[in-house]
């Protein structure tokens, strides 16, 4: 009993230890939020060579595995030789993906750079065309008409004017061109941390379980290891099925514009497809500054609306075809939900929240939504959701009863045996046992 005691006790005092711990780091992470915020970022950026190498192990994983497949189903047919089969598929499938990214920046960083020179060749003619746009549009109205004249003049002939305006833009450049070095480092550092986790991938993943199994309980275990198999499912489900996806988009883009005979055709293709990787909104995103730049080379009013029916039908062939052929139902949120975590996860982390905000939602419902129906059917309510759409007072009804109370006389036509007498009568029935 005192052991017992004592147990309870050390497991009670141990709860109130981490509650002070945590409401104390709650406190100071309130009081010292800047400092809090710059060490985490401090943190992060040290661990971004980790975090690619998440990233493109995560990516080459799938490739790895298929050629695997390959390997022991035609060349290998025993499992012996299993350092052998990942070291040839791990060292293909890193010059499958090393040969593909330098194969596409090498075609297309040429072309949108002689797209942006082009772009700034014609910045004279476009000037022209806007000012007889602004004449035409504002011709009932010539107050408005001379200032907008004035204006697109003053910024178009005035140099000093036009260098003070390019002065933050340069030193943009400048910041930017460090961080691209910075990017590039991150990312080999990152390509040669995947490939250790690749080679020993069930090891380390061995040791992780193994410390989880060290540290919880056996039920807490199996929740854990529930949910990560889960967001395996669903990331790796939803971003490589959507980098599939917006890679034919972005071909499909290029022959349909090459075909139609418009400007710009690569560095187009490429922003529709990038940006296709954001759901629901992606479209919009890739299309608006690409009808733009469409709109500046030609002055075409018709050029541009064909682009922007060649864009709808596109988007109709990925979202009712192509699209749930490759993803299927890899998410499972309803279309409410795809808005708002594409909203909440682009204002927090920008693109990058965009792109993962439909997957972490789509697991948070799954959870929230087996987590409800347990607790519906352990207290013997129905799951579906069809079930709560209408009149739901019935479920807190109780059932009617069929019984009916006993009459007077019925009352005492009953034999009701005396407690002192039923416990005689039970332990003669025990004497009577002992004897037989």
């Amino acid at each position: 009993m005192n052991n017992y005691s004592n147990k309870k006790y050390s497991t009670l005092a141990k709860y109130i230890l981490l509650i002070i711990t945590i409401t104390l780091l709650m406190i100071v992470v309130v009081l010292k939020f800047d400092t809090f915020w710059a060490m985490t970022q401090k943190v992060i950026n040290v661990l971004m060579p980790v975090i690619w190498g998440l990233v493109l192990a995560f990516l080459m994983n799938p490739i790895m595995k298929q050629l695997e497949r390959f390997l022991y189903h035609f060349i290998f047919k025993q499992r012996k030789h299993k350092k052998t089969v990942r070291a040839i598929s791990l060292s293909l499938t890193c010059i499958l993906s090393v040969t593909v990214v330098v194969g596409l920046l090498y075609i297309v960083i040429p072309e949108i750079l002689d797209s942006i020179t082009t772009i700034f060749d014609n910045i004279s003619l476009w000037v022209d065309q806007l000012t007889k746009w602004v004449t035409e549009l504002f011709k009932d109205n010539e107050e408005i008409q001379k200032r907008l004249i004035n204006a697109i003049n003053t910024y178009s002939s005035d140099i000093s004017a036009l260098l003070d305006t390019l002065k933050p833009i340069l030193e943009n450049i400048s910041t930017s061109a460090f961080g691209v070095v910075n990017l590039i480092k991150n990312i080999l550092l990152g390509f040669i941390v995947s490939i250790y986790m690749l080679a020993g991938k069930e090891t380390h993943l061995g040791q992780i379980r193994k410390i989880i199994l060290a540290i919880f309980r056996r039920k807490t275990c199996d929740r854990i290891f529930s949910i990560a198999s889960q967001s395996n499912k669903i990331f790796s489900g939803f971003i490589i099925g959507k980098i599939i996806d917006s890679a034919i988009i972005g071909a499909i883009t290029f022959i349909c514009m090459t075909i139609l005979d418009m400007p710009y055709i690569i560095m187009i293709s490429v922003i529709i497809g990038i940006t296709n990787i954001v759901p629901f909104f992606g479209p919009f995103f890739g299309a608006i500054p690409s009808a733009l730049l469409i709109l500046l080379s030609t002055s075409s009013l018709k050029d541009v609306v064909i682009f922007c029916i060649m864009i709808f039908a596109i988007q109709q062939f990925d979202g009712n075809i192509l699209g749930p052929s490759i993803l299927g139902n890899s998410t499972g949120i309803p279309a409410i939900g795809v808005v708002i975590s594409i909203l909440i996860g682009g204002g927090l982390f920008g693109f990058v929240g965009m792109v993962f905000a439909v997957p972490t939602c789509a697991l948070f419902y799954s959870l929230t939504r087996v987590a409800v129906a347990n607790r519906l059917i352990a207290k013997k309510l129905p799951p579906e959701t069809n079930a709560y759409t209408g009149d739901i007072e019935h479920f807190y009804k109780h059932p009617k009863s069929d019984r009916k109370p006993l009459t007077l006389e019925e009352l005492e036509a009953l034999e009701i045996t005396p407690s002192e007498l039923a416990n005689e009568i039970e332990k003669a029935d025990e004497v009577e046992v002992i004897k037989e």
